[in-house]
């Protein structure tokens, strides 16, 4: 992506990243109710009042959906070519319980599609990035590097990456129908977008995600997928997810790996979703 430097993203979501955690280090974090009876926390609006600021201030012709932002109506929005997708923390139920997995998530989306993504993997001090270029890299511990898959398992061997809070009952009945079928399947629990993060790493395989989930909470996570070489499918039609609809709610998607998403190529329908699962 041209339109915008690596490292001004990286900055801005470094910056909200540092006042989450002076927050989160706090010893009461105070919660509200927002009017769909979701929490939200000063971390949640501080962060977005950094990030969207930075963003109208560097970029002002590109407009932002934002979580804790009002969002324009579709009228209005349907003529975007571009905009920013923003969770300014993606999992806020994880903030508040102390569970260490909640993120940071910006994309950029063109034309309805997922182009550009990074995240900040707060307590796991890690930055991940990616576009639909293929170019994708990890910031750690101040040291950025290219996304590797490192991790070698059996064939029959399937990580699944589910919600920790409430997986949907489809996600167990589409990890059992894998079971029947002969794999062996090892659960991993994750919150917020580290599911995406550990896909993106290969250390995960597949994330099914069959119940409520927004635009925000994704956008930024499938375009560092598909950098390294996975994808994030419609459940209902195996279609690409798509960005900006007059819902923000997403449609049922799985996410998965490269590794996976190279085994569905070759003829694995397996691993495709069905009807009554979702």
């Amino acid at each position: 992506m041209k339109l915008f430097k690596r490292t001004d993203i990286q900055d801005i979501i470094t910056r909200a990243g540092n006042l989450i955690l002076e927050i989160y280090h706090e010893h009461d974090i105070q919660v509200e109710l927002k009017q769909d009876n979701t929490p939200v926390t000063k971390a949640d609006k501080g962060s977005d009042s950094l990030i969207t600021t930075a963003l109208q201030k560097l970029f002002p012709n590109i407009p932002i959906i934002s979580e804790e932002s009002i969002l324009p109506p579709h009228t209005l929005r349907n003529q975007w070519q571009q905009a920013w997708v923003v969770d300014p923390l993606d999992g806020t139920k994880e903030f508040i319980s102390r569970t260490g997995q909640f993120c940071i998530n910006i994309g950029f989306i063109t034309n309805g599609h997922a182009t550009w993504g990074m995240i900040n993997n707060l307590l796991q001090d890690e930055i991940l990035w990616g576009d639909t270029e293929g170019k994708s890299g990890i910031i750690k511990n101040a040291t950025a590097t290219s996304i590797t898959e490192t991790a070698s398992v059996p064939h029959n061997h399937l990580r699944v990456t589910i919600s920790q809070f409430n997986p949907a009952p489809g996600e167990m009945q589409y990890i059992h129908r894998l079971e029947q079928a002969g794999y062996t399947v090892e659960p991993i629990p994750a919150g917020a977008s580290s599911k995406q993060c550990l896909i993106a790493k290969g250390l995960a395989d597949i994330c099914p995600k069959f119940g409520p989930c927004s635009e925000w909470d994704i956008a930024a996570g499938h375009a560092i997928i598909k950098a390294t070489g996975g994808t994030v499918i419609d459940a209902r039609n195996y279609t690409e997810l798509t960005y900006n609809k007059p819902s923000m709610l997403n449609p049922p998607f799985i996410m998965y790996s490269r590794r996976i998403l190279e085994r569905i190529k070759a003829g694995e329908t397996i691993f495709l979703p069905q009807s009554q699962e979702i």
